[in-house]
């Protein structure tokens, strides 16, 4: 093999090292930037406020079913924040994951619904309280956090 051989195969290996990486940088800011499957959750701590959620619920009672909706709220923002979707605020990041949620009408009016109950201070009724619930459950499904 002469130097002029030599020459072009590593500078070919170069290149392709090259064009790897890159791709593999590539992979990785997007797939961050979408809520990607590389996030790291606390699966122990979505589980066990997951469960004190419910243990909220099932005390059927609309004080404990407002407890229920406002941690369901601050527990689908942790999800969000660690799927990385972007935003400085949690409807920001709701916007960011909207094609991710199979309901987005449903999160959506259960995130207002908390609004009302910390901002307002207003009464809801007992089954919007339960609907509420039950749509950050499933958002949180959608998302991998349950």
């Amino acid at each position: 093999m002469d130097l002029m051989n030599w020459g072009m195969n590593y500078t070919l290996i170069f290149i392709l090292a090259g064009l790897v990486l890159a791709g593999l940088v590539l992979l990785f800011i997007f797939s961050r930037g979408k809520g990607g499957k590389f996030a790291e959750l606390d699966r122990n701590l979505i589980n066990s406020r997951w469960q004190e959620i419910q243990n909220l619920v099932s005390i059927n009672k609309p004080s404990s079913l407002k407890q229920a909706v406002i941690e369901a709220d601050k527990l689908l923002d942790y999800v969000l924040k660690g799927r990385h979707f972007r935003g400085q605020t949690m409807g920001e990041r709701m916007k960011s994951a909207r094609n991710d949620f199979s309901d987005n009408n449903g999160v959506w009016t259960a995130h207002k619904i908390r609004n009302v109950l910390v901002h307002e201070q207003a009464e809801v009724f007992v089954d919007q309280l339960k609907d509420a619930v039950h749509h950050f459950e499933r958002a949180l499904k959608d998302l991998g956090g349950l």
